[in-house]
């Protein structure tokens, strides 16, 4: 039975949409993978010109996206989520003797 990954965003405490990152738990493989998004309230072109100016190191003012503040909350959950990957690949461990 293919199980559904569990899927937590976690938006940091200043409430800025420009600090965003989302854990993906996926139960098949015990892995979390861990993504930081650049805030969708500008246009698709706006964003683009942005990723440009930052790959270029040109556009200082949105470097920020890259550090996101966690709350006490979120961070239960996140442990929560490392705790079942740490359960899961315990419980590999034992398929496997």
């Amino acid at each position: 039975m293919i199980k559904e990954p569990e899927i937590l965003h976690v938006d940091c405490q200043c409430l800025s949409f420009m600090h965003m990152l989302r854990f993906w738990f996926e139960p098949e493989s015990g892995c979390i993978e861990v993504d930081t998004h650049l805030s969708n309230r500008y246009p698709w072109y706006r964003r683009v010109w942005v990723a440009w100016l930052y790959v270029l190191g040109r556009d200082v003012k949105h470097y920020g996206y890259n550090s996101t503040s966690i709350t006490q909350d979120k961070l239960v959950q996140i442990k929560s989520l490392i705790a079942k990957s740490d359960d899961w690949e315990a419980s590999d461990a034992d398929d496997s003797r």
